[in-house]
């Protein structure tokens, strides 16, 4: 991976101090020290991940997710993909995701959501899509993979505009809500 560029330096996504952009509860504030903490001492191990394409040149987005948790987030200027590098190794996802953890930390509301609920998430993160908009204002992107999608809601401005996307997730129950509303997505195994 080489990294060439930084798209922003917002404290938004690179100052450990600065705010959460989520109201999070004081559990879950514990959980995310706690889950950082395990990272930077090797308790939840990590490792440099090839992007689809093989490509190595890549941007910065993010060293901060929008809760606070330390996950490097890089576009490939070849093929568009925005991914986690360096992301946690398949045994510490399987370990996180399989677990209650990851819920109780990002947002327990989301595991049996309704469609009209879905809604509701798309118009909270529609931010991250103005911001790529904003960004990379005359991109050609043809499709939109998005891995750990949650329920999906990052991809739907894309799909409205035409473009392919495709999610995968973990959870089952987001799953099938988002084949509900005719995203391509798949639980991921």
């Amino acid at each position: 991976m080489e990294i060439v560029g930084t798209l922003t330096q917002s404290p938004d996504f690179f100052d450990p101090p600065w705010p959460s952009t989520e109201s999070l509860s004081g559990d879950q504030k514990l959980l995310i020290d706690q889950h950082n903490g395990h990272i930077a001492s090797g308790g939840i191990a990590v490792a440099e991940v090839s992007c689809l394409c093989q490509s190595e040149q890549c941007v910065l987005l993010a060293i901060y997710d929008r809760y606070r948790i330390r996950l490097q987030t890089l576009i490939y200027i070849a093929c568009g993909l925005i991914q986690s590098n360096p992301s946690m190794t398949e045994e510490a996802n399987n370990a996180l995701y399989s677990s209650d953890t990851y819920r109780a930390l990002y947002d327990p509301q989301t595991i049996n959501l309704s469609p009209e609920d879905f809604y509701f998430y798309v118009a909270k993160s529609s931010y991250r899509y103005e911001f790529v908009q904003e960004c990379l204002p005359n991109n050609t992107f043809k499709g939109v993979l998005e891995l750990g999608c949650g329920g999906g809601w990052n991809l739907w401005q894309y799909k409205e505009k035409g473009i392919e996307v495709i999610g995968s997730d973990l959870s089952s129950s987001l799953t099938r809500l988002v084949k509900a509303l005719a995203l391509t997505f798949e639980k991921a195994a």
